[in-house]
């Protein structure tokens, strides 16, 4: 990620969640999407795969909690999928942030 976290329009926790998972799953394994989100939310996407994408918000969480839509590209005939999560820690977010953005396997041709 080649963005100053710190100059983003959000709120604090979720730039600390953004540097977090830069330093957790490394350079380039997300993209953080230019969308009209707000200060208290924001999309993230694969970057091989944009229609895998993460949207991140405190809307209505507890303190330090967030709650998180993990977005699925369709497939094979089926529509586009969400999976929603509320309520849940940095560490939980953390973690399923990196099953949701890891790399893709390779395919054999």
């Amino acid at each position: 990620m080649s963005i100053n976290l710190w100059a983003l329009p959000k709120i604090n926790p979720l730039k600390q969640l953004l540097l977090a998972l830069h330093e957790r799953l490394g350079p380039g394994a997300f993209a953080l999407l230019e969308q009209k989100d707000g200060p208290r939310a924001l999309t993230l996407c694969h970057p091989e795969q944009p229609g895998l994408q993460a949207y991140i918000h405190v809307h209505g969480q507890e303190a330090r909690h967030f709650g998180l839509h993990l977005e699925y590209p369709a497939q094979d005939g089926l529509p586009p999928a969400v999976e929603i999560h509320e309520g849940l820690s940095r560490q939980q977010m953390l973690e399923a942030l990196e099953i949701h953005f890891a790399p893709l396997p390779e395919t054999v041709a």
